[in-house]
């Protein structure tokens, strides 16, 4: 064999490799197009939950690699907010999230971190006190509130997402019901929602609930028996009766922190009521009745008892009533046994709705995670439930033609824009143009 063939023969193999590694690399980078919604909003999921969890060697990596979010507090549709905005005059999208009913509101310290964390990913966030909230008095005022904050939050983006864990989960989902908004809610992401509120009514008072029409055992804190009593209460209309009722419940700050308060905060109730509940009118008698009572037997009775608008108001206070009108894609996650609501609500309200999609895992008790290195599958789950829900964040408000597509569709084409900080005074910006229909911007 001469010198040209051996060339030859060495040259054939050489071009087979080459050809084998182009098509590698082109296999990656359509990959890499392909996944790269899912793989951004992992990276946005990472730097979330480090500011959660706080785990030792991540949180201060993520740190150093993002921009420090801009935080302030002010008035957003006239209720007081914190917002957390990207640092270094970035945008993103609008994500308002509502705490639950907790006396510090949106100074609570897990909450801030939580905020500070989604502006650390990209987001625009909006924590606010609406009224009743860290009183422990649920009303429409609550909702309507949430719903202004949510299109003031909306007004530049176009579109908005809600979020909220406990109550302020429900909150958030009466507020993408709403139907002056919901066109205009990208998604809707809560940890341990109650969709029922005359469920939460039985479960407080009589610590059941029904399953197939029989009562089932359900203990839960006496925390959520005052928050209960207190937002019954502030149904009636103004006037004596209420003030009265009210001054026998304790306020939420006296049971606050929750798990360091074991005593019953009805008992004084209960003393008003035995001796004295016949000074009461009409309605109040009523609301006093529903709430002393531990029988599960009378519940249906005394419920029934109520006035009318107060059962109006308790059906209009309960997501799971106007599923119909959720427009977004929405992501429940729950605990297998929350530590207040059963699973069956979030289940009720996943049957209700094609939107709805519910993630079920143990790195939950309610609505702080408590991720166990034991157990890697219950954070995967937990995992999963952040990365969808802040993908559709992202991704902004479904199409009027998309919207029946359920909790996977809904998503538009455009730019994907990744922002993280390479060093300080440096940023780092990873771009690309989008060759399908989804978009990303972070």
């Amino acid at each position: 064999m001469d010198a040209g063939d051996r060339r030859a023969g060495r040259t054939k193999p050489r071009k087979i490799l080459l050809l084998v590694l182009a098509g590698a690399a082109l296999a990656a980078v359509l990959l890499a197009l392909f996944f790269w919604p899912w793989v951004a909003a992992q990276i946005r999921a990472v730097v979330v939950l480090s500011a959660v969890l706080r785990p030792p060697l991540l949180t201060p990596a993520v740190a150093a690699l993002t921009p420090e979010p801009a935080v302030s507090d002010r008035e957003v549709a006239g209720v007081p907010t914190l917002v957390a905005r990207p640092g270094e005059g970035g945008e993103g999208p609008a994500l308002v999230f509502v705490n639950g009913a907790v006396p510090p509101g949106r100074h609570e310290p897990n909450v801030r971190r939580l905020a500070r964390g989604l502006a650390r990913a990209g987001y625009e966030v909006y924590v606010p006190d609406v009224p009743g909230l860290r009183s422990g008095e649920i009303s429409p005022s609550t909702v309507e509130a949430t719903v202004e904050v949510s299109r003031r939050a909306a007004r530049d983006s176009g579109s908005v997402g809600l979020a909220g864990v406990s109550v302020g989960a429900s909150i958030a989902l009466l507020a993408a019901e709403d139907p002056g908004l919901n066109e205009r809610v990208s998604v809707v992401a809560g940890i341990a929602p109650y969709t029922d509120l005359e469920t939460v009514l039985r479960l407080a008072t009589t610590g059941t609930y029904l399953r197939g029409g029989e009562p089932v055992p359900y203990g839960t804190p006496p925390y959520l028996r005052l928050v209960v009593a207190r937002s019954l209460v502030a149904m009636l209309p103004p006037g004596e009766d209420r003030r009265a009722l009210m001054r026998r419940l304790p306020s939420l700050e006296s049971y606050y922190p929750p798990q360091l308060v074991d005593d019953d905060p009805l008992a004084a109730l209960r003393a008003f009521v035995a001796g004295r509940g016949e000074e009461l009118g009409p309605a109040a008698q009523s609301v006093a009745r529903l709430l002393v009572n531990e029988d599960p037997e009378r519940f249906d009775g005394l419920f029934a008892d109520l006035p009318p608008r107060m059962r109006r108001l308790v059906d209009e206070l309960s997501p799971l009533a106007g599923a119909e009108r959720l427009r977004a894609p929405v992501y429940v996650a729950s605990a297998p046994r929350d530590k207040y609501f059963p699973l069956s609500e979030s289940r009720r309200l996943d049957r209700a709705s094609p939107r709805v999609s519910l993630t079920v895992t143990r790195a939950l008790t309610h609505a702080i995670p408590h991720p166990s290195p034991d157990d890697l599958s219950a954070f995967a789950r937990l995992d999963a439930f952040v990365v969808q829900s802040l993908r559709a964040s992202a991704e902004g408000a479904p199409q009027r033609g998309q919207q029946d597509a359920g909790p996977e569709q809904g998503l538009r084409g455009g730019e994907q824009v990744l922002h993280l900080q390479q060093r300080p005074g440096r940023a780092l910006v990873l771009r690309r143009q989008a060759q399908h229909l989804l978009r990303d911007p972070v």
